[in-house]
């Protein structure tokens, strides 16, 4: 027997139906247009972009709102580590630190902006500024075992592989809709 949220019917079962006059959320032929899936995914899109768009914020050096303080005290202090994971890379010599954690913001605000306008393109960039700096910003494998800096950098790098992850089932998703359409 299904049940009800928010005027959706939410089936038990994939083959269950939805209840005349509602949508069924296994139901892939039903628009997603109702109000409140719209409204639910906006919800979605908008909570996961806050991420990368504070952390874009972060990663710039200069004044930052009231809220933001620490965040040049932040700057400065990830510079080493920039470096230390762009010289294992063989980066150091083509890349300054500070332009590579700008850039790496860049993607994040930018990108985080446009995922929240249902962008494609957006995806595609918090993607890119994923993969680009996890294995620079996260470089666990250069850090001494088991030190607590260690343990840190591998829960980012577990992280951000989640988000990598999150990010290529929207961009699938999203795909299969255009396609379908």
């Amino acid at each position: 027997m299904p049940y009800t949220i928010m005027n959706l019917t939410v089936p038990r079962r994939p083959a269950e139906r939805a209840l005349p006059g509602q949508q069924s959320l296994w139901d892939e032929s039903a628009p997603s247009t109702s109000w409140s899936m719209s409204t639910l995914a906006l919800t979605g899109r908008i909570l996961f972009a806050l991420y990368f768009i504070t952390q874009g914020v972060f990663k710039y050096p200069g004044p930052c709102p009231q809220s933001f303080s620490g965040c040049n005290d932040a700057f400065l202090m990830m510079l080493p580590w920039i470096e230390e994971g762009l010289s294992s890379l063989g980066l150091t010599p083509s890349l300054e630190p500070g332009h590579f954690v700008m850039a790496v913001g860049s993607l994040e605000l930018i990108g985080g902006i446009l995922f929240v306008a249902n962008s494609s393109v957006g995806a595609v960039m918090l993607l890119g500024s994923l993969l680009i700096s996890t294995p620079v910003m996260h470089a666990f494998f250069l850090d001494e075992p088991d030190s607590p800096r260690q343990m840190a950098n591998i829960i980012h790098a577990q992280k951000n592989l989640a988000l990598v992850g999150a990010l290529l089932l929207w961009i699938e998703t999203r795909v299969k809709r255009k396609s379908a359409s």
